[in-house]
């Protein structure tokens, strides 16, 4: 077994994960940092698990109960409306204007994505 990983890389492969980076936003998983035109910005956990699930997949709508499902994983019961609050607190900590979010728009009717395209300045 040991020659056989030793052979594919797969022992020695450093454990990297990759930084997410779109326009002015970056987000490192490894360090757990997120910063906005370079100046980190503070987060909740939840506040950070949500951009995490939403810039992995730009251009993907996730419902509310999909973002749920990333931040209460332990069945907890908790109200789907929990996202928007924390997606308002998100939007004012890392965007520029909240009333007019570059990085995470709304989906009207479904829920949330993040931005497929680099955000004009």
């Amino acid at each position: 077994v040991k020659a056989i990983l030793r052979r594919t890389g797969e022992q020695n492969a450093p454990s990297r994960s990759k930084v997410l980076r779109h326009g002015a936003l970056t987000l490192d998983p490894e360090k757990h940092i997120v910063a906005v035109d370079g100046t980190a910005v503070a987060l909740t956990p939840s506040e950070y698990t949500l951009l995490y699930t939403l810039m992995k997949s730009p251009g993907r709508a996730y419902s509310r109960s999909d973002l749920l499902n990333s931040l209460y994983d332990g069945g907890e019961s908790v109200v789907d409306r929990v996202v928007d609050v924390h997606i308002g607190k998100l939007r004012r900590k890392i965007e520029s204007d909240a009333s007019q979010p570059r990085f995470v728009e709304t989906v009207h009717g479904i829920g949330y994505r993040f931005a497929d395209r680099e955000p004009s300045r």
